[in-house]
Formats: structure tokens, C-alpha cells, sequence
């Protein structure tokens, strides 16, 4: 047969059809409808690839624990003050003290007499004592970096000008927390970018005759003394035992530590007042700051055996005592020495009171002051040199300034119910004042108060 050229129709589907055959082909590809594989999205979890279905099911859990952790330490860390979950803080449950500090290789001292402090929780809170005021703050390890937030701190002012400085040096040099070093009894940590150097050595144990009391063991408390609303020392008893111990408490009452000074209610010389155990012995408190305490004891039945009364003093918060020369009676005769008073204008200059005997409507009593922060007391008063002070009970006595003093008393039926003398000399000589009636209140009833109290 003769060749015809095809009809133009013809040669378009015989195109068409070709191009459907190739387009079904089993293999066949084509670039432009389906894009190459990408990795999973962050937010969107892609299916797994083929070349990884045999892999074990376990792979994806694993990474997201490990996603999970990072999240929760950067979202919260003073809940976990470690850089990895379930690992506790290597500073947690540790108590130092601060040696020295300043340029590194230039550290000076603490200044003499103060205790500084920092301790840990497992929680991610730290405090402490500053030297004079105590303070709280949250911290964070990560790796070999420890910081602090923001510290808060009592605010009481410090006597001496020279611990002032110091703290607030302390605290800042807290706030500027970089790399640290930890061993069993030494913590470094540096400052101001390596500029400055904290050096503590580990504390050591609070020295007493008993353990923290019990939650459950009664606590009589008959005298308190409260800084803050955390911070406070008080005088009390533990159960039913007779015998004043010095406690502390930094939760507000919750809880209180027992820093009795070593001794004291044991036989020896290491006993403040001679006392025998099974006899009841009382204290008197002063207490200046949560670091400052004085403490005088006296037992119920003294005898001419007993060793001379004293002060026991602490500047640490009770972690050391240290005890003042005796109390010097002299010639005196007394039936028992019972401190009543004790205080203090400045922390250096202080009184304390002391009851002799009693008999016939009189209160014996003798006064002592101090000049040096209770390291040594002068007797500037007692019964043999000033008489007419020592007729009916004296109830109290506080200086206002150290030549300046007043000592009430009451003794109804007897003389003026209520009494009140003062001295302008630091004690060696009293003057008695008449105490004026309230405002509003008839002179009449002045002779029917005899049985009112001082």
C-alpha cells in the first residue's frame, strides 16, 4: 500500500497516549509533585523514615527525658538547685564559716569577735549570719558556677562601724558569685570574676549537754527575747526538767535549739555556778542580737563550797561560750546569789542585779556593771554599802546611760506601795522619787493602792 501522511488528530493521541503509558510506569518519578525528605520538625513529629523502622522503640522516649530535664532547669531552678535532674546540689545540707576574704591573694580576716556564715539546704535556699544580722537567699550550682538571688536580711544596725562594713561587703560579694571549690572542710568561692576570694572551713558542732529538743518535748519559756519575726533567743525549760536552758530559734518559735553552755547542771569546774544537778538552777538572760548573749545562773540552795557566780557570754550565736572573771562578793554574807536583771546600753557597757536574802520586809540585793562587754564586772552596790536601798522587794532595774539608773520595788503596808530610786553616779549613791498618780485619778484614793504592785 501506498505511504499516506497520517492525519494531524491522530499523531496528537497517539502523543497523549504515549505520555500516560510512561507516567504509570512502576518506578517512574517525578521531581516536581513530591519535594526531597526533611528532617522532623521541632513542634511536629515527623513518620519515621524507612531507613530507620528497624531501630528499637525505645529511641524516642529516651530523647524526650532528656528534652524534658533540660526544660524544667532552665524553667525552675530553685527547685532543683542542680544542673541535672534527680543529682543533688554538692553544697546541699553543708554549714560553713567564713575565714577570710577580699582581692584574691590579698584576703584579710574576719574582723575579730564576729562569726560569718553561709549553710545550705537541699532545697535551693541558703542564709546564714552576716556578722550582725542574719540572711536568707535562693541559690543555684550549675556544673562549677554557684549563684545567688537577691539577698534579704534582718536590719538591725551594728555597733561597731568596722562589722557594718564588713557584711555589707560579705553580702556583696554573695551577689557576685562565680566558680567555687568544694572539699570536705574548706569551700572557695570567687567573686567579681575571679577578682575576689570567699575562703569558709566547714562548721563545726554547736557544743551543749542535749540535742535540738524533740517536736513532741514540752517547752516552758520564761523569758524571750525576738528580733525578727524568725530570729529570737529565750530562756525555758525542756519537760519537767529544773533547770534553765538557752535556746534559739531562727522559724519563728517553731522549733528551738537547745545552746545551753557546756556544763552547766553537771558537777566541775567546768559548772558556771557550782551547782548540783538534782537542785533547781535559774538563769537571767540578757541578749543584744542573734549573735549576742549573756547568761547568768544561780541554783536554789547555794553553799559555801559553790564556785563564785559568773556570766557565760557568746558573740556566735551561741556556738561558743566563753566565761567572765568571777563575780566578786567579798566579805558580803549571802544566803543565795540570784540574778534577776541583766542588760546591756551598747553590748559593751552592762548591769546585772543579784538578790543576797531575804528576811524582816527586806530584798538583798547587790548590782555589778561592766565596761567591756561582760568580760569583767565591778561591784557598785550591796548591802553593807548602801542600807537604804535594800528594805522590800526591788523588781527591776535598767540604766539609762552608765552614770544614770533606776531601780523599782514595791512594799505595801510598809511604806510607799510602789518605790522608785535612782542614781547618778553609776550606783554608788540612791535618791528616792515620789512616783505621781495617773492623770484624772483623785488624790484620795492614793492611800488605798497598798496592795497595788511595782
Amino acid at each position: 500500500m501506498p505511504f499516506t501522511n497520517p492525519h494531524p488528530l491522530t499523531i496528537v493521541l497517539l502523543l497523549a497516549l504515549g505520555i500516560l503509558v510512561a507516567c504509570s510506569a512502576p518506578g517512574a518519578t517525578t521531581p516536581t509533585t513530591e519535594p526531597p525528605a526533611e528532617e522532623p520538625s521541632p513542634t511536629e513529629p515527623a513518620e519515621t523514615p524507612e531507613s530507620t523502622a528497624t531501630e528499637p522503640a525505645t529511641t524516642e522516649p529516651a530523647a524526650t527525658e532528656t528534652v524534658s530535664a533540660e526544660v524544667d532547669t532552665t524553667v525552675a531552678p530553685t527547685v532543683t538547685p542542680s544542673s541535672e535532674e534527680g543529682e543533688e546540689s554538692p553544697v546541699a545540707d553543708t554549714r560553713w564559716t567564713l575565714v577570710s576574704f577580699g582581692p584574691t591573694g590579698e584576703e584579710t580576716p574576719v574582723v575579730p569577735g564576729t562569726t560569718v556564715t553561709l549553710q545550705f539546704d537541699a532545697m535551693g535556699r541558703a542564709g546564714g549570719s552576716g556578722g550582725c544580722n542574719t540572711f536568707g537567699v535562693d541559690y543555684q550550682v550549675q556544673g562549677n558556677i554557684l549563684s545567688f538571688g537577691t539577698i534579704v536580711s534582718t536590719m538591725m544596725a551594728c555597733l561597731d562601724q568596722d562589722i557594718m562594713d564588713q557584711e555589707q561587703r560579705y553580702f556583696g560579694a554573695l551577689q557576685a558569685a562565680g566558680e567555687f571549690e568544694l572539699t570536705s572542710d574548706e569551700l572557695t568561692i570567687w567573686y567579681d570574676d575571679g577578682q575576689g576570694v570567699l575562703n569558709f572551713a566547714a562548721e563545726t558542732a554547736v557544743p551543749g549537754p542535749d540535742e535540738t529538743p524533740e517536736a513532741a518535748q514540752d517547752v516552758e519559756i520564761r523569758q524571750i527575747e525576738m528580733f525578727d519575726a524568725g530570729n529570737g533567743w529565750a530562756i525555758g525549760r525542756l519537760g519537767d526538767a529544773a533547770l534553765d536552758r538557752v535556746l534559739l530559734t531562727t522559724d519563728g518559735g517553731e522549733t528551738w535549739q537547745n545552746l545551753t553552755p557546756d556544763g552547766v547542771g553537771t558537777a566541775g569546774a567546768a559548772d558556771p555556778a557550782g551547782v548540783d544537778p538534782a537542785q533547781d538552777i535559774a538563769a537571767a538572760g540578757y541578749f543584744g542580737s542573734p549573735q549576742q548573749a549573756w547568761v547568768s545562773y544561780s541554783r536554789a540552795q547555794p553553799t559555801a563550797e559553790q564556785e563564785p557566780p559568773r556570766v557565760w557570754l557568746t558573740n556566735d550565736g551561741g556556738q561558743t561560750w566563753e566565761s567572765s572573771e568571777p563575780l566578786e562578793l567579798g566579805e558580803i554574807p549571802f544566803e543565795f546569789f540570784g540574778p534577776s536583771d541583766l542588760g546591756s546600753l551598747d553590748g559593751q557597757f552592762g548591769w546585772l542585779m543579784a538578790h543576797l536574802g531575804a528576811g524582816m520586809s527586806h530584798d538583798y540585793i547587790a548590782i555589778f556593771s561592766t565596761e567591756d562587754g561582760g568580760e569583767s564586772w565591778q561591784r557598785v552596790a550591796d548591802p553593807d554599802s548602801n542600807p537604804d536601798i535594800q528594805s522590800c522587794n526591788k523588781s527591776g532595774l535598767v540604766f539609762t546611760e552608765p552614770d544614770e539608773a533606776w531601780l523599782a520595788g514595791n512594799c505595801p503596808g510598809l511604806m510607799q506601795p510602789l518605790f522608785l530610786y535612782y542614781t547618778t553616779d553609776g550606783g554608788a549613791t540612791w535618791s528616792q522619787t515620789e512616783l505621781p498618780l495617773a492623770e484624772g485619778l483623785p488624790a484620795e484614793i492614793d492611800g488605798s493602792l497598798g496592795d497595788r504592785c511595782g
